[in-house]
């Protein structure tokens, strides 16, 4: 009998991780958000969760296009009207006691006289416990650029497992014409390289399926 190929099994136990790994979780929107809970930018997606610390709050928000600070600058292929866009997440704990920041992460594209973006993959946002330490890993997916034609963007891939970060960085994968996709490439940082197998099995599914671009 042939024995399944390498890449079915590690599909196959990646399913099976998967199956317990996710944990319980509620959409969050602005409107069940504590109101001490500051950010900046408007709520693209959100999730809450309790656990034996407190009530955890994920959200991820976006500005959009705006004129920075810098847009009146000496730039001559600016001209007045360049623009910035930021992305931001945050984590909240609430407890019985306390309110405090776990950890906060901040991006940006700066001074674009193109079309400018910072936006967070749609669907990317979600909460795993893996190595079932009751630590829990949050996952989310955003790219940036500024272009005036059909490129990939800058795309990165973070996952917070409590304070500690891995990161996945390259481009997405575009078709410009005819001769075919360009980009679409990673490379997973020192941390997710010394970390377990499964956070860097899992990150490369959340890459695939966010990687491709359609303009």
């Amino acid at each position: 009998m042939q024995s399944k190929p390498l890449y079915l099994l590690l599909f196959s136990l990646l399913l099976s991780f998967l199956s317990w790994a996710q944990l319980r979780t509620e959409k969050l929107t602005k409107a069940n958000l504590p109101k001490a809970f500051k950010y900046k930018g408007a709520i693209m997606d959100g999730l809450t969760w309790t656990d034996s610390i407190g009530k955890h709050f994920v959200i991820l928000t976006e500005t959009g296009p705006f004129m920075g600070k810098n847009q009146q600058n000496e730039m001559t292929d600016c001209e007045g009207a360049c623009q910035d866009a930021e992305v931001y997440a945050y984590h909240y704990v609430k407890t019985k006691d306390s309110s405090y920041q776990l950890w906060q992460l901040t991006d940006f594209e700066r001074t674009c006289p193109f079309d400018v973006v910072a936006e967070f993959a749609r669907e990317s946002l979600s909460v795993t416990d893996f190595d079932r330490d009751g630590v829990v890993e949050v996952w989310f997916v955003y790219k940036t650029t500024c272009t005036s034609d059909v490129s990939p963007r800058t795309m990165k891939l973070l996952m917070y497992e409590e304070k500690k970060k891995y990161a996945a960085r390259g481009t997405s994968r575009v078709t410009p014409g005819p001769e075919g996709p360009v980009g679409g490439d990673f490379q997973l940082d020192a941390t997710f390289k010394s970390g377990p197998l499964i956070f860097r099995t899992f990150a490369a599914r959340i890459w695939n399926k966010h990687v491709r671009d359609i303009y």
